[in-house]
């Protein structure tokens, strides 16, 4: 009864780290000790961002904005993505560009700090529909400024690309690190050390850190080694998925559930006509919508995942594939 009441007790206790991220293959300098709350799967979401107040973010930055700076993301005022023109950038920085005056703020200016998330404002526009402010202050100074979120379902045009919250971060290596992983199907990586590699699909490699690099697409990502001490990249993509690769464990299972046929094609997320329904769900995902009819013949469902993509059923079984 003791032990079970200590485990509870440190499960619910706050968790306490000097927070560090991997900048490429190098540790950056220890930050103060934080809170950290390991509460979300994901980066910054529409479903998630409003409670992230308290949460640490890292800028990390893209190479749009490494090349250009940062447009219409940080600011001096508290405010709104759709009165943005009425606001000062931070630390703004103006240029002549194809005519015309282009107004930033300097990649340098933020790229590669901490910030500490203290408020978080919404509202619902006509047209932008729900937008975010974030008031943010600088850990290792005193400097705050705020940043301007909307349309997150798409990270590239809400500029959440550049953006990792700490935790997050934490969680991706409390999950991955040790963890082996084996290639989908037959792909080139990039190696650590800057070259490309060839890889076959069932080439199994232990993860060994995760990583960050500074101004770049795809910057967050798993380092990987094999047997052979060859040491590669895979990036974490949006939903958390890692490209290219997938959990050994997880592999072992779909085979063992499905078969290797099957297991193959859901880890490369193709379906085929006879998929069962959990097959299918694997391999898709959760449909948006599900539309189902019965009758004498059985029971029809059409599932709807998007972009005209159909998946349709008849008594459990795919039947008809649309996309």
């Amino acid at each position: 009864m003791i032990k079970k009441f200590l485990f509870i007790l440190l499960v619910m206790m706050p968790i306490f780290i000097h927070a560090q991220i991997t900048i490429g293959n190098r540790i950056q300098d220890s930050k103060p000790e934080m809170e950290l709350k390991y509460d979300s799967l994901s980066n910054i979401s529409e479903k998630n961002i409003l409670s992230l107040k308290g949460q640490t973010l890292f800028v990390m930055g893209n190479a749009f904005s490494k090349e250009n700076g940062f447009h219409f993301l940080f600011y001096n005022q508290k405010g709104f993505h759709s009165d943005a023109y009425k606001k000062t950038l931070y630390k703004q920085s103006t240029r002549s560009s194809k005519g015309y005056e282009e107004k930033f703020t300097p990649y340098e200016a933020v790229a590669g700090k901490y910030y500490i998330i203290s408020d978080i404002y919404s509202q619902k526009h006509d047209i932008m529909g729900m937008e975010y402010c974030l008031l943010l202050n600088d850990i290792n100074a005193s400097d705050s400024l705020y940043c301007y979120l909307h349309n997150l379902d798409s990270s590239i045009a809400s500029g959440i690309d550049n953006l990792l919250i700490l935790g997050y971060y934490e969680k991706l290596k409390q999950l991955n690190v040790g963890k082996s992983f084996r290639v989908s199907k037959d792909n080139e990586f990039e190696q650590t050390n800057n070259g490309k590699i060839k890889l076959k699909s069932g080439s199994v490699f232990k993860c060994k850190d995760v990583a960050v690099n500074l101004g770049e697409y795809n910057n967050l990502y798993l380092i990987l080694g094999d047997k052979s001490n060859i040491e590669i990249k895979a990036s974490v993509l949006n939903n958390g998925k890692v490209w290219g690769m997938i959990d050994n464990d997880r592999y072992h299972y779909l085979t063992k559930k499905f078969g290797i046929e099957n297991a193959n094609l859901i880890i490369a997320e193709k379906v085929r006509i006879g998929m069962s329904k959990q097959a299918a769900k694997e391999s898709w995902g959760e449909p948006n919508d599900i539309n189902t009819t019965t009758g004498s013949y059985g029971t029809h469902e059409q599932w709807v995942y998007g972009d005209g993509n159909y998946l349709y059923f008849e008594n459990g079984k795919l039947t008809d594939i649309q996309n």
